[in-house]
């Protein structure tokens, strides 16, 4: 134990403890010294309690919530508390007792009724969020005297995040617990015998249901279903068993506590003032702490470290809580929960007037954080925390409020809270003091105080904007006067902001609207927020200061209401606008039919895993117990979005402890290049990074901690490349990724949509923005990597939904064949197809140091980093241009589709064409034309996300329907309807819709919704309330069902049964949370006909089910489903002759009898989805099996003054023909429903870019739940409706993604709220709405009187990704400035020429950057200054330079160069080049800009191209003033050389003036020679000229030779000239890689090349990656080649990827590889009979060539026998011929005769 060092320190503290103790599920724990560095959660988890889970490290998920009891030393009673154990020091629970989930119950000794109330009501679907969920509530339960409200519970559960249940069954499962006298709810009461005739038990909720009855089918089964009641939960008995608050720490005094943690931490915990008092006079920089919701965040996520802790929490001065007749003193240590609740106290036991900001106070911090932040954190940190938007510091300004503080020696002083506050995180305290209380004065009548808050998501988020406002009324001369008042603003400044002109003003104002609208006026002058303020939303944030104080004035004046004198009246239309959001209970149900087919297809079954799930038992990968040795690994990631890795410094992390390795691309054993359809990604980046988090290296360690902070340690030098940071830059650059432009098409478009055509009446065009989502799946990505048999095999388990592609990438990167890789997956906590392909990449990773140093290595990624690195779901951008007529009948469309695919391909195509499939939604459109690309940008790739890109594309389409309806002035509702495709429609891609039952869900929906009556209330509420609106609508979808990659449709799966009548199956899909398990068990149990119970799913496997496709397009029911169905058909097709004699009375007599007769009880299924396929060439196919069609309504209230909104009703209807599971199938749409819920109006992501310059370049700002807002707890009522279908498994239909997009009813309810407002302000016009739909985004909308100072009516908030950056590149690799007009870099000294170069502009040695709109050059994390004209742009000291190949002109990539004779561009010193040719040839990514007076030359749109003698320049005389211009580069050898940066064009004269005057260039062993770069185009007559002068190059082995780089493009002339100088070089030209090598060329080399020694083959030419060969070449090399032998593999001619070109040779090469591939000489079974080669190569002395093998066995597979046993007796033959020598033996003794075994021949020996 850590005990204090000297005598005078304990007679200062006092007693401290021997031990630190801990209880955790009622189990003593002894907590030792050294760990104070560790979280209560890191203790939970090593000592094997992993249902606890870490979701975020923040506190913002809640999937970590413990309870946490302890002795209120105040109250003498058990205090019962949810807290977050990711945030909560483990010391800061010492004296407590923590109860986890495994703490409530589990299935060997039965579930805890909260645990089997969530259970069976479905509440648990990944199961990842569950046990904090179960805990949340259980603590509530256990805090509560009485049964708590269903309020109560709601709050309670606001801490909590889920991401696939969509919440409500949930709530329903645990509003059985706030009933009370309720026999139906208690007693295991509810059952089919107690219920009414008529009444029902609803199957999902388990209680009975009011939605009417429901009607069960039976198929196949020969008995009656009925529903029952599976919710038999007691909700008053759950005090029944629980683990009572240990007697030991009733009687156990609390003790003084000095402990250490790592990395020189220490933890003080004082029990007396002046204990804490001299802790802080001693360690001045302590930090004192008591929730640690802060500080916790600091260190683990901003990496500051703290060395000196003080914990206060035990310090009773500090946790004072009274009042008295002045007000109410408050300790600095309260939590904000007690203070709540003293508060609320107050207000009921003091007059109303005295309380107006004890109730302001009460109700903002019931918006605070969670449940679990509340109950930890503390009003002194809070406050001194001083953030810029603390909840509370503008309220205790407001209020008057004092702060009491005291400094070391006890001294108190006071200050009022509107002084407390200095700058940014500053306050008014000194090293030696700290806050002592805060004293809250009474309000005196009249006086009122509001609090006022806006977020991004109402519940548990921080503030954009909020307000504190107090005033105080007296009444003069009959008129009411501001006699004081205070207006604090949070959010608009460095710290909250007290508006002093404002609060000058308004004393002594008459209360008025006058008053308002003077105040309003000072206040914008008054708060004053930059254009690049951190936050961002400017304008916003600014219409909210106005927005606040109106409604503060009208809040005030309805109080003042009847008031004598007081005359300002409030219209009844103003007054919603005061309202207090006030939600109610949550309230759901679901109407389907249960069409029950055997034992268990259609009934309602609970998730498999759903018992384990809510007792934490279920394992994550990251759950699985470390073995010993294991390590823990950490990746190095880029910090800049593009960029040339300089230099790498790994010296610190070697040194940093725990340290075990690192590992960068050169340590790579296989191939660094991956991708799922391209291999266009490395795993460690080796030269140039693309993006923010792309993986550089990897570190691994000891702990995961301590891998993080060795990774930290490597220092890593960038030479920074220009980014594109846009979807509208990379359009403009034309920054595709190759082969990604796509085309559909039907009809005449370009007919239809003429200005002069007679189709249409009407033609619109416009843009739709759709911003992107993070999959915020709440297990971070995991992977596990362990070897095994020496590092033969390697196994590993992953997060992922494609086992077979983390196989894939492993065995690739490691250089093993995919058998020797299994990878396992037992769940997944959530997908959503963030773990589709992006999470093979981390498997890779992981996998590098685990096989190099044969140790198991668990890789994790903190969700900061995953949200970073892993990619989201894509931003679009779409152009369209649509034709209809006056009806609204669409006849034409015109569309462009761009989407955001980031650094790498990945599935981004795949995702841009199902995008462009469904571009028309449910539209039957006569003319249709659909193109798309996929855009290159430096972000982190994404990827797949539920939906596919179907959603962004039928958003696209949705938002120009309803402008169609405005500009036709018919709701969006008919313009739909009468747009309907239906049955026998012809899609624009050539597929035929069929069994389309859109029309039927339409009109079901309408009636179920009461759509007319709803619009009509709608309409009344909207003209009676000014400033709160309503809007509905209602949006259709049709998603189609299948993988677009027609390979990728196929499923396999394993069915094993034992013989005791269960069944094992084992299928290639992935159990993420969706019931793809529970489905397909419940298909093999009604195949069998037994129970559920009777077939176990184990795990995903690659070893049991290979080549698997991911769990995804909502397709894995449907195939896994059919494979096993498959597998069963087979099995009981052969137990069908033993079934027949029906000699057994149950299932497991069958099986047992079957495999007494020998028959086969493991079948290994397959399907393919038919009748599928597409054909991109023609554009025609049939890419979907079948269609899920459905609708919703939706109806939402928003605050145009605020922006703020809340869903009011959602009414979904689906046609998912006969549900395998019905209650699994609507927690599937629920769930979608609300993830796209967060889509279309919550979640937001913001990248630094030119639209949010305070943000880093590339990086992400919402990298958690901090920043990023997911949906809470909220839901709505849902309508779940059936259609038949008979194409998919049992008839059912896929769930996953279609109810994604209808959440989009949503987002056009908002946009009909946002019409009406707007109308009142005089706008009727359309207007843009981009998604997400974010309180900025609609109160901007809202245009009115007070967003119109800050912005026009038209306005349109910034969304990430998709605006134009200032400065625009051409390409990625190249990085050559566009640049526009007058806006150019100008160079200092050089007139009439610009020099571009890799984006920068270049002269002598300083940098200058191309300043484009208004010539700012910005790059936040370096300072960069801006300069103008000719000022220098500089990073920090430095001058940013062009670094290029030690201080050389540009790599290859980058820089088009020419050398010729003299005129030689060197690699060392300088850069220059003289280009020749009437046209320049370059490929347009290569082409830069070229600048001669004032004239700029251009290829097409974007590249610049020189023409010489043609059109602009070139006139000689431009020329030679340039060159005289030019002075000498001194640092040359050339003294009189000028230098002409690229693409500059040169006049003929000019060179061979050029050439007169430069002398012989020194700097190489060629004195005259010619270098022709990178896709240099040379003229005839200057290589001519060259060639009279070229002497012997001898840099090479090859003497006389001339070397023509990659791609160079040379006129015939040129090379047979070439070809006739050279003399030892017969007839040949040596050309690198990618070219074509002549028979000549590969005999001289082959002649030349020696054995190489470091492999096996002696004669072997190596070919490289892409080179061409001639057919020669190849018979050659094949006559010479006798057995290859790669890395060990046997006789395998190892030909790499894209290797040939040419047709013949491809072939050629094929047949060589199969004839060699693994075989081993010396070792082959060659059989003389047949001539057939061994399938596999045989063991020596087995079977020799001289040898016959047995052909003779029929019954053996393939004509084999069995071998193990049989030659285990023919060594007997060694015995007998021992015999037979000791027979001779004896003979000539005599002996004729011999008895006995082999020890009688021993004895007789």
């Amino acid at each position: 134990m850590g005990s204090l060092t000297s005598e005078e320190e304990l007679e200062v503290i006092g007693e401290v403890s021997k031990d630190a103790i801990l209880y955790v599920n009622g189990v003593r724990k002894v907590l030792p010294d050294g760990l104070a560095h560790l979280t209560l959660l890191e203790y939970l988890r090593d000592i094997g309690l992993t249902g606890t889970k870490l979701g975020c490290g923040e506190g913002g998920c809640g999937a970590c919530t413990v309870m946490v009891s302890y002795l209120d030393p105040n109250s003498k009673k058990c205090v019962h508390q949810a807290m977050n154990a990711c945030l909560a020091p483990l010391y800061s629970v010492e004296g407590m007792q923590v109860i986890t989930v495994e703490g409530l119950g589990n299935r060997k000794f039965g579930l805890h009724p909260v645990q089997e109330t969530l259970a069976r009501n479905h509440g648990s679907q990944c199961g990842f969020c569950t046990p904090g969920f179960i805990m949340s509530m259980y603590a509530l339960l256990r805090s509560s005297k009485t049964p708590p409200t269903e309020e109560q519970i709601e709050e309670s559960l606001a801490g909590n995040l889920c991401r696939c249940t969509g919440y409500r069954p949930i709530l329903d499962a645990f509003r059985v617990f706030s009933k009370t006298n309720d026999l139906l709810y208690t007693n295991n009461s509810v059952s089919v015998s107690s219920l009414k005739d008529g009444d029902f038990v609803c199957p999902s909720t388990g209680k009975p249901c009011s939605c009417g009855s429901k009607t069960v089918q039976k198929d196949n089964i020969c008995h009656d279903y009925k529903p029952v009641s599976y919710n038999e939960i007691d909700g008053s008995s759950y005090t029944n068993k629980e683990i009572i608050f240990p007697p030991q720490l009733l009687m156990r005094k609390p003790s003084y506590l000095s402990l250490n943690g790592s990395n020189g931490i220490k933890w003080h915990r004082p029990l007396e003032l002046k204990h804490v008092l001299d802790l802080k006079s001693r360690f001045p920089d302590a930090k004192l702490v008591v929730g640690n919701t802060e500080v916790g965040i600091e260190t683990r996520l901003k990496k500051i470290h703290y060395p000196i802790f003080v914990s206060v929490t035990h310090v009773p001065e500090l946790n004072t809580l009274s009042f008295n007749d002045n007000g109410i003193e408050i300790g600095a240590a309260v939590r904000l929960s007690e203070l709540q609740k003293f508060l609320k106290k107050a207000v009921n036991e003091r007059s109303s007037h005295e309380t107006s900001s004890c109730k302001a106070i009460i109700e903002q911090i019931k918006w605070f954080a969670g449940t679990q932040i509340r109950n930890v954190a503390s009003v002194g940190g809070n406050i001194c925390t001083a953030s810029p938007i603390s909840d509370l510091n503008p309220l205790w300004m407001a209020s008057k409020a004092k702060f009491k503080i005291v400094d070391c020696n006890g001294n108190f002083r006071t200050t009022l809270a509107e002084n407390f506050f200095l700058g940014y995180r500053k306050i008014d305290l000194g090293e030696n003091e700290i806050l002592y209380s805060v004293l809250l004065p009474w309000t005196k009548r009249f006086e009122y105080v509001k609090e006022f808050k806006q977020a991004h998501r109402r519940e548990d988020d921080i503030a954009l904007v909020n307000a504190g406002i107090r005033v105080f009324l007296e009444v003069k001369d009959q008129k009411w006067i501001v006699s004081d008042a205070c207006v604090v603003y949070g959010g608009v400044a460095p710290v909250s902001l007290l508006t002093l002109k404002t609060k000058e003003y308004l004393i002594g104002k008459p209360w008025n609207k006058e008053m308002v609208e003077n105040a309003m006026e000072i206040m914008k002058q008054e708060v004053v927020i930059s254009e690049d303020a951190p936050g961002g939303m400017v304008e916003f944030r600014k219409s909210l200061i106005l927005s606040f104080f109106f409604k503060f004035f009208l809040w005030v004046s309805h109080q003042m209401n009847g008031q004598d004198f007081f005359k300002e009246s409030i219209p009844e239309s103003h007054l919603s606008a005061i309202d207090s959001f006030n939600r109610p209970s949550v309230m759901g149900s679901q109407d389907y039919e249960i069409t029950k087919q055997g034992t268990s297809v259609g009934s309602p079954e609970v998730h498999m895993s759903a018992r384990l799930q809510v007792t934490g038992e279920a394992e994550y990968t990251d759950d699985t117990p470390m073995p010993p040795g294991g390590l823990h690994a950490a990746m190095i990631l880029s910090k800049k979005p593009h960029a040339r890795l300089l230099s790498i410094d790994d010296s610190g992390a070697r040194s940093s402890p725990g340290f075990a390795g690192i590992f960068f691309a050169k340590d790579i054993p296989g191939d660094n290049a991956t991708g799922p359809v391209v291999e266009d990604e490395q795993v460690f980046a080796s030269d140039i990074v693309t993006c923010v988090g792309q993986v550089i290296g990897v570190v691994v360690a000891d702990t995961h901690e301590n891998a993080k902070l060795a990774a930290r340690k490597v220092v890593i030098e960038y030479e920074v490349l220009p980014p594109i940071l846009s979807i509208k830059d990379a359009v403009k650059s034309k920054s595709f990724f190759s082969n990604s432009n796509r085309v559909l098409s039907k009809g005449d478009v370009d007919l239809c949509l003429q200005s002069n055509s007679n189709q249409c009446d009407k033609i619109i065009e416009g843009e739709v923005h759709i911003g992107g989502q993070e999959h915020f799946y709440l297990e971070p990505q995991c992977s596990f990597v362990w070897t095994m048999d020496g590092g033969n095999e390697v196994h590993m388990i992953s997060s992922t939904q494609a086992p077979q592609k983390h196989q894939k990438y492993v065995s690739h990167v490691l250089g093993l064949p995919m058998s020797k890789v299994v990878c396992k997956v037992k769940r997944i906590g959530g997908g959503f197809g963030g773990k589709e392909t992006r999470s093979a990449l981390f498997a890779a990773v992981c996998a590098v140091p685990a096989y190099i140093l044969n140790r198991p290595v668990k890789l994790t990624l903190d969700r900061d980093i995953d949200m970073m690195v892993t990619g989201q779901r894509h931003s679009f951008l779409g152009k369209y241009k649509v034709g209809f007529t006056n009806e609204g009948k669409v006849v034409g469309l015109d569309l462009e589709i761009y989407n955001n695919g980031g650094n790498s391909l990945d599935l981004s195509l795949a995702i841009l064409e199902r995008a462009m499939y469904h571009s028309e939604n449910v539209y039957e459109i006569p003319n249709m034309r659909v193109r798309g690309s996929v855009c290159f940008t430096n972000y982190p790739s994404n990827t797949a996300f539920r939906g596919f890109g179907g959603p962004q594309g039928m958003l696209i389409t949705e938002n120009w329907i309803q402008r169609i309806a405005m500009e036709v002035k018919r709701t969006p509702e008919e313009i739909r309807e009468m747009n309907f495709l239906g049955n026998g429609s012809i899609l624009h891609y050539g597929q035929q819709i069929q069994d389309c039952t859109l029309q039927r869900l339409w009109d079901e929906l309408k009636k179920s919704c009461n759509f007319l009556k709803v619009r009509s209330e709608v309409d009344d509420f909207n003209l009676n309330n000014r400033w709160k609106k309503r809007g509905i609508a209602m949006v259709p979808t049709k998603f189609g069902i299948s993988f677009t990659t027609k390979f990728m449709n196929q499923a396999g799966a394993l069915v094993q049964l034992y013989t005791d009548g269960t069944v094992l199956v084992t299928h290639g899909g992935v159990e993420m949370g969706q019931g793809l398990h529970t489905k397909v068990a419940q298909i093999a149990a009604s195949a069998f006909e037994i129970p559920l119970s009777s077939v176990f799913i184990s795990e995903t496997s690659t070893d049991k089910v290979p080549n698997a496709s991911p769990t995804a397009a909502s397709a894995s029911s449907d195939m896994y489903g059919a494979a096993v169905l498959d597998a069963c058909n087979q099995i009981k097709s052969r137990m069908e002759p033993i079934a027949f004699k029906k000699q057994h009375n149950s299932f497991q007599e069958l099986v047992l009898a079957c495999y007494f007769e020998r028959i086969d009880l493991s079948a290994h299924g397959f399907h393919i989805v038919p009748d599928i396929g597409f054909d991109w060439s023609t554009g025609k196919g049939h890419p979907f099996r079948y269609f899920t069609y459905g609708a919703a309504f939706a109806e939402v209230e928003i605050d145009t003054l605020t922006g703020d909104f809340h869903t009011r009703a959602a009414d979904v209807i689906l046609d998912l023909g006969f549900s395998i599971n019905p209650a699994i199938d609507v927690g599937q749409i629920e769930g979608a429903f609300v993830q796209g819920m967060g889509w279309v109006a919550l979640e937001e992501l913001k990248w630094g870019d030119e639209a949010h310059k305070w943000i880093q370049p590339g990086f992400l700002f919402t990298s958690g739940p901090g920043n990023y807002k997911i949906p809470s707890v909220n839901d709505v009522p849902f309508k779940f409706k059936d259609a038949p279908n008979d194409k998919a498994i049992h008839s059912s239909k896929a769930v996953g993604e279609p109810p994604f997009f209808l959440a989009s009813s949503v987002f056009f309810a908002i946009k009909d709220a946002i019409i009406s407002a707007r109308c009142e302000s005089g706008f009727h016009g359309w207007f843009p709405l981009d998604n997400p739909a974010t309180p900025e985004r609609i109160r901007m909308a809202c245009a009115d009187e007070f967003t119109a100072p800050f912005a026009k009516s038209d306005f349109r908030p910034k969304l990430s990704t998709l605006k134009v950056v200032v400065v625009i590149y051409s390409n990625t690799d190249v990085g050559i400035n566009v640049m526009e007009g007058e806006e150019i870099c100008k160079c200092m000294n050089v007139v009439a020429m610009v020099m571009v170069g890799v984006g920068i502009c270049i002269h002598r040695e300083v940098v200058e950057m191309v300043m484009v709109e208004e010539e700012t050059c910005r790059h936040k994390e370096e300072m960069v200054m801006v300069m103008k004209e000719e000022e220098i742009c500089r990073h920090k000291e430095e001058v940013e330079m062009v670094m290029v190949e030690e201080e050389t002109c540009r790599h290859k990539e980058e820089v088009v160069m020419v050398m010729e004779e003299e005129e030689i561009c060197r690699y060392m010193e300088e850069v220059g080049m003289v280009m020749v040719e009437e046209e320049t040839c370059r490929h347009k990514e290569e082409v830069g800009m070229v600048m001669v007076g004032e004239e700029s030359c251009r290829y097409k749109e974007e590249v610049v191209m020189v023409m010489v003698e043609v059109e602009i320049c070139k006139c000689m005389e431009v020329v030679e003033m340039v060159m005289e211009e030019v002075e000498t580069y001194k640092h040359m050898e050339v003294e009189e050389m000028v230098m002409v940066e690229v693409e500059t064009c040169i006049h003929k004269e000019v060179v061979e003036m050029l050439r007169e005057e430069v002398e012989t260039y020194k700097h190489m062993e060629v004195e005259e020679m010619v270098m022709v770069e990178v896709g240099t185009c040379i003229h005839k007559e200057v290589v001519e000229m060259v060639m009279e002068e070229v002497e012997t190059y001898k840099h090479m082995e090859v003497e006389e030779m001339v070397m023509v780089e990659v791609e160079t493009c040379i006129h015939k002339e040129v090379v047979e000239m070439v070809r006739e100088v050279v003399e030892m070089v017969e007839e040949m030209v040596m050309v690198e890689v990618g070219t074509c090598i002549h028979k000549e060329v590969v005999e001289m080399v082959m002649e030349e090349v020696e054995t190489y020694k470091h492999m096996e083959v002696e004669e072997m030419v190596m070919v490289e990656v892409e080179t061409c060969i001639h057919k020669e070449v190849v018979e050659m090399a094949t006559e010479e080649v006798e057995i290859c032998r790669y890395k060990g593999e046997a006789g395998m001619v190892m030909v790499v990827v894209e290797i040939c070109r040419h047709k013949e040779v491809a072939a050629m090469v094929k047949v060589v590889v199969e004839t060699y591939r693994y075989m081993k000489d010396e070792e082959i079974c060659e059989d003389k009979v047949d001539g057939a080669m061994c399938a596999s190569p045989v063991l020596v002395g087995i079977c020799k060539h001289k040898k016959k093998r047995n052909m003779d066995a029929p019954n053996a597979i393939h004509s084999s026998k069995a071998v193990g046993e049989p030659p285990f007796f023919l060594a007997s033959s060694v015995f007998f011929a021992i015999k037979d020598a000791i027979i001779s033996a004896r003979s000539e003794t005599g002996f004729h005769h011999f008895m006995g075994g082999f020890l009688l021949i021993i004895l007789q020996l």
